[in-house]
């Protein structure tokens, strides 16, 4: 757990929070006030890999971790699948 300045931390998974408890994750107060966020992101695999799971595990990860748990109200996450380079 990190050293929390003036009860307000941001643990090592950069969760901005505030405890309202002794530490249970659904003690905490998050402390984005954000109202959305969009994440635009390009793939490797094409949509079909997406659809097998790997979907589902980046928007635990990224949208419900990484911005809802924080405070984020509404996270859009838009892929651009199977895109390998530029010219």
């Amino acid at each position: 757990m990190p050293d929390c300045v003036s009860n307000r931390c941001a643990t090592a998974h950069a969760f901005p929070h505030q405890r309202a408890d002794t530490g249970s994750a659904a003690g905490r107060l998050p402390l984005l006030k954000h109202e959305k966020a969009l994440i635009i992101q390009s793939t490797i695999f094409d949509e079909r890999a997406y659809n097998a799971g790997i979907r589902d595990a980046m928007k635990v990860l990224i949208d419900e971790w990484g911005l809802r748990y924080p405070g984020v109200k509404v996270v859009e996450h838009v892929y651009f699948y199977a895109v390998h380079g530029a010219d």
